[in-house]
C-alpha cells in the first residue's frame, strides 16, 4: 500500500539552486539525452534533437565549498532541489516527494540510511546528476519498508527517472518504478556496495557501459526483501 500523504511540511525546498529554475520532465529529459550524447562522442543518438543544456557537471573539478544541511521526513511539496556542493544527510523515515522532482546536482551529496522517497503528482521524479554521491538504504520497517522508491501507481507512463551519478555505490532496497522509464548512465559501477539491490519498472535503459549491480545478500541487510522479489531469480522486472 501507498504511504499516506498529509499537509505540505516544506514547499519548493530549494538548497543552493536557483529558486526560479524550473526542473519537469521536459528539463530532465534534456539533461539526460545531453549526458548520452556526450558519452556517445557528441554524436546523434535517439530520435530527439535538443539544444545544449549548460550545467557545471562538464566540470570534474568541484569548484565549491561544501555546506551540510539536516533534512527530516515529511511531505515535500513541489519537490527538492540540491545543488552546488550541498552535503544533505536524511534522518530515517519516509519523504513524500510531491508534484516536483528530487533533483541533486552540480557535486551536491544525498545520503540517508532507512529513508523511503514516495513520488506523488505532477512533475514527482528523480534525477541524480553525474557529479554527485548517492547513499541511500531503505526503511526496515513503517510503510515504506524495504521500498527505496515507491512511485504512485497512477503515474503517467514513462515518466523520466534518471541515475547519473558517478558515485552511488549505495541503492539498497526496491525501486518500485511500474509507471516509469529509469535511464542509468556512469562512469563507475552503481550499487555495487549494496546488500541488495532490485528494480521494478516499465522500461529501463543502460548507456556508456555502466556497471549496474543487483546484488542478493538478503541476509546482509535489516532492509526486509519483498517477497515476490526475494523468491526468484530474476531481481530487474519490467512491466507490460
Amino acid at each position: 500500500s501507498a504511504p499516506p500523504i498529509g499537509a505540505c511540511t516544506e514547499t519548493d525546498l530549494r538548497l543552493e539552486v536557483a529558486d526560479k529554475l524550473k526542473v519537469d520532465e521536459e528539463f530532465i529529459e534534456k539533461l539526460v539525452e545531453e549526458e548520452i550524447k556526450d558519452e556517445a562522442g557528441g554524436g546523434k543518438k535517439g530520435k530527439k534533437q535538443v539544444k545544449k543544456v549548460e550545467t557545471v557537471e562538464e566540470d570534474k573539478t568541484n569548484p565549491y565549498t561544501a555546506t551540510y544541511v539536516t533534512l527530516y521526513p515529511g511531505v515535500y511539496c513541489g519537490g527538492i532541489l540540491i545543488g552546488k556542493g550541498v552535503n544533505a544527510t536524511l534522518m530515517p523515515g519516509t519523504y513524500v516527494i510531491k508534484d516536483g522532482p528530487l533533483y541533486v546536482t552540480e557535486f551536491a551529496a544525498i545520503e540517508g540510511d532507512h529513508v523511503g522517497f514516495y513520488f506523488s503528482g505532477n512533475e514527482a521524479n528523480l534525477y541524480f546528476g553525474p557529479n554527485t554521491t548517492v547513499h541511500l538504504t531503505a526503511p526496515a520497517d513503517g510503510p515504506m519498508a524495504g521500498l527505496l522508491v515507491f512511485e504512485d501507481r497512477d503515474s503517467p507512463k514513462l515518466r523520466p527517472y534518471a541515475i547519473l551519478s558517478d558515485n552511488a555505490r549505495v541503492l539498497e532496497g526496491t525501486l518500485y518504478l511500474p509507471q516509469s522509464h529509469l535511464y542509468i548512465d556512469a562512469d563507475a559501477p552503481i550499487a555495487d556496495e549494496s546488500a541488495y539491490t532490485a528494480i521494478i519498472a516499465r522500461r529501463l535503459e543502460l548507456y556508456a557501459g555502466p556497471n549496474l549491480v543487483l546484488n542478493t545478500d538478503y541476509e546482509a541487510t535489516d532492509v526486509p526483501v519483498p517477497s515476490g522479489i526475494a523468491d526468484m531469480n530474476a531481481r530487474v522486472f519490467l512491466t507490460n
